[in-house]
C-alpha cells in the first residue's frame, strides 16, 4: 500500500471517528445547585455547572452588596438586580458584569432612572423621575424628563413628557458596587432557563375573539356580580364550586387562613420564613388551556400548540392581563391571576408544612415533571389533585403570579394579604414544570423574568372574583 493510499484511508478513520463521536451532554443536564466562596470572602450561592456560575444565584460581597439574578459562565448575563450597600439598587439586564439593555435604577431617595445602557452606561432614550416628584399626594401626575443619552453623556432632555417613549424589555448591565466587582463571581439563573424564552409573542396587538351576538336581555358586569353575591348569601356561602360559561373555567373555593410562608432551606429569595393570611378566594382548578385562550383571544401562542387541554403557554404576563380583561369583558365576574402568597396557600393544601410539591401524594401521582412528561407538556388534570381539588399546582407548566419580583421583600412584608413590592420590572413565577427536576417543584421555590417575555414552559391559572367567601 502506497503512502497516499495510507494517508487516504487515515483521513477517512479519522472523519469516521470524529463523525461517530457521542454529542456533548446538554448544559442544562449538568446544572446543580450549590455555593462557593470565592478570594475577598464573596459568597455564591446558586446554580452551578461543572463549577461555574450558570443559571440562577445569588451572590453577596463582603460590604453588604448583593446580587441576585442569572449567569452564564461565571458571569452575570441575564436579568438581575443588583443591590449596593447605599441602598441603590439597580434592576435590569447584564452582559459580562456590566449593566446593557433596559433597565432601572433606583437611588436611596426614591428618585429612578428608566431607561437603556450600553457597557454599564446610559446610552440611548429613557425617563428621569426625582423623589419629589413620585410622591403621590392628590393624586397628581408625576413629572417625567424624557431624556437621550450617549455614552454616560446626557445630550438632551425633555419635562413632563409621556412615558410611553420608554424602550422595551433589553439585556441590562449593572454598576459597579465597590470593590470586588470586577470578580467573575456573579449570581442568578435557574434550570427553566434551558427552554428557549421567546418576546415575539408580544410584537402584535392583542385582540380577543369576537363576541358572540348579545340575548335579548343583557345583563352588565355589576349586575351578574351583584346577582352571584346574593345567591351566596341565600346558601349561606356554601357554594365550593362555579365554572365559568364561555370557557368552562372551573374555579374552586379556596377558604382564607394563615400558614408560614417561604422556607429557610431554600435559596436566598425564599428566606425568610413568616407568617402570612390570605382571605378566601377563588382559584381555577385547572391551568389555563389552549381551547380556552383560543376562544376568548382568537390565536394559540404555544410553543406546543397541541390545542384542547393542553395549557396554554409561551405567554407574557402582559398578555395574560390582556386575557383576565377580555375575560371579565364578557360579564360572568372579574378575573385576575393570584397573588404569590395565594398561590402558595393553595398549593400547600392550605398553608401545611413540610410538603416537597403541591400536594400529600406522592410526586409521581401529582407532578408532571423531567422523570415522568417524555419531555413535554400533558393535558390539564391528567395527574391527581391536592387536597383542594386543585390540579398540576407543582410541575407541567410553570404559572405566573401577580407580584413584582424584589429578592428583599419577604424580610418585611406585610402579614395580612401580600400583595407584592410596589417597584420591579419582573413579575414572579411559581410551580416548575415538564422539564423540572423533583427539587424545582417545591412550593416555596420563586422564579422571575421581565414581564413582556414569555416561553413553552409557562403558564397561569386565574382567581375569580366571585361572591365574598
Amino acid at each position: 500500500m502506497n503512502s497516499g493510499v495510507r494517508f487516504f484511508l487515515a483521513v477517512m478513520l479519522g472523519v469516521a471517528v470524529v463523525g461517530c463521536a457521542s454529542a456533548p451532554e446538554p448544559i442544562e443536564n449538568r446544572i446543580v445547585r450549590g455555593s462557593r466562596v470565592y478570594d475577598g470572602g464573596i459568597q455564591y450561592e446558586g446554580d452551578l455547572v461543572d463549577g461555574r456560575r450558570h443559571g440562577w444565584g445569588v451572590q453577596v460581597w463582603p460590604d453588604g452588596a448583593r446580587y441576585e439574578g442569572m449567569f452564564r459562565n461565571d458571569r452575570r448575563t441575564g436579568r438581575g438586580t443588583f443591590y449596593w450597600p447605599s441602598g441603590s439598587r439597580y434592576e435590569g439586564a447584564f452582559l459580562d458584569g456590566r449593566r446593557h439593555g433596559e433597565g432601572v435604577f433606583f437611588w436611596p431617595d426614591g428618585t429612578r432612572f428608566e431607561g437603556q445602557y450600553n457597557q454599564g452606561v446610559k446610552h440611548g432614550t429613557g425617563t428621569h423621575y426625582s423623589a419629589e416628584e413620585q410622591v403621590v399626594v392628590c393624586k397628581k401626575e408625576p413629572q417625567q424628563r424624557a431624556q437621550v443619552w450617549e455614552n454616560g453623556q446626557l445630550l438632551s432632555q425633555v419635562l413632563n413628557a409621556p412615558a410611553t417613549s420608554m424602550p422595551t424589555e433589553v439585556a441590562v448591565p449593572s454598576e459597579a458596587a465597590g470593590k470586588g466587582l470586577n470578580s467573575s463571581a456573579s449570581p442568578i439563573g435557574n434550570s427553566l432557563a434551558v427552554a428557549p424564552v421567546s418576546s415575539s409573542t408580544t410584537s402584535g396587538v392583542m385582540r380577543s375573539a369576537p363576541l358572540p351576538k348579545a340575548a335579548p336581555v343583557q345583563k352588565s358586569i355589576a349586575q351578574t356580580v351583584t346577582q352571584a353575591n346574593s345567591v351566596a348569601k341565600k346558601t349561606e356561602n356554601k357554594m365550593s364550586q362555579w365554572k365559568e360559561p364561555y370557557t368552562g373555567l372551573s374555579f374552586v373555593r379556596i377558604p382564607g387562613g394563615c400558614f408560614e410562608m417561604g422556607s429557610d432551606e431554600g435559596a436566598v429569595s425564599e428566606r425568610p420564613v413568616h407568617k402570612v393570611c390570605v382571605d378566601g378566594f377563588w382559584l381555577s382548578r385547572h391551568e389555563v388551556t389552549q381551547s380556552q385562550w383560543q376562544r376568548v383571544m382568537g390565536d394559540n401562542p404555544s410553543g406546543f400548540a397541541k390545542g384542547g387541554r393542553f395549557p396554554v403557554e409561551q405567554v407574557s404576563w402582559h398578555q395574560v392581563q390582556a386575557f383576565t380583561n377580555a375575560l371579565t369583558a364578557r360579564g360572568s365576574g372579574g378575573f385576575r391571576l393570584p397573588t404569590e402568597a395565594e398561590w402558595e396557600f393553595a398549593c400547600r393544601e392550605g398553608g401545611k408544612k413540610g410538603l416537597t410539591h403541591c400536594g400529600s401524594r406522592r410526586l409521581s401521582e401529582q407532578v408532571w415533571y423531567e422523570d415522568n412528561s417524555n419531555n413535554g407538556p400533558h393535558p390539564v388534570g391528567t395527574r391527581t389533585p391536592n387536597a383542594l381539588g386543585l390540579f398540576d399546582m407543582s410541575g407541567n407548566v410553570w404559572e405566573w403570579v401577580s407580584d413584582r419580583y424584589d429578592g428583599r421583600y419577604y424580610n418585611d412584608a406585610p402579614e395580612k394579604n401580600p400583595p407584592g413590592p410596589e417597584q420591579g420590572m419582573d413579575r414572579l413565577f411559581r410551580g416548575g414544570a415538564w422539564l423540572s427536576e423533583a427539587a424545582f417543584v417545591r412550593p416555596t421555590l420563586r422564579y422571575h423574568m421581565a414581564a413582556s417575555r414569555g416561553y413553552n414552559l409557562l403558564g397561569f391559572r386565574l382567581v375569580w372574583r366571585g361572591p365574598t367567601l
